[in-house]
């Protein structure tokens, strides 16, 4: 979420990329935080199209804050001797569909900004027939993955 609108917001600042690059840590922090950058796009761009913010605190939740949302995402099937947490496989995969989602969106907001970063040259998607890597990327998210591709993972 963080870099999708940093990507946006630097479509329309682009003066303020080499700033955001060369602080770090808390600086980084304090300067462009999700917050600070989001009000700034809203004041350069009006509202925006998909609520960011709302995805953002169900990520954080879900994924690296103790809430009650993170904890419903698991596996908690009574009865049974399992090593966890893990996620629910349904879950995860709405999970993961969403997360591909925010990324196409992403990676189009990327496309968009270069494209309006470089005026001279011919838009980006004239310049490369290729397959996206938005649908290829879809694709192997959101296809099974075995236990050996697994084991070999954690190896």
């Amino acid at each position: 979420m963080e870099c999708h609108q940093l990507i946006e917001y630097f479509r329309y600042q682009p003066s303020r990329a080499q700033p955001w690059l060369d602080c770090v840590g808390k600086e980084r922090h304090d300067k462009f935080n999700f917050g600070l950058v989001g009000r700034e796009l809203e004041k350069l761009r009006g509202p925006a199209k998909f609520d960011l913010k709302q995805s953002f605190g169900f990520y954080s939740n879900a994924g690296s804050h103790p809430s009650t949302g993170g904890l419903a995402w698991q596996m908690t099937d009574v009865g049974q001797k399992l090593i966890g947490p893990v996620p629910h496989p349904d879950r995860f995969r709405l999970f993961i569909g969403d997360l591909w989602a925010h990324a196409t969106r992403a990676t189009l907001d990327f496309v968009d900004t270069m494209d309006a970063l470089n005026p001279d040259h011919e838009p980006i998607r004239d310049q490369f027939r290729f397959s996206h890597a938005v649908v290829v990327g879809g694709r192997n998210l959101l296809a099974s993955i075995t236990a050996e591709q697994v084991r070999e993972f954690w190896k």
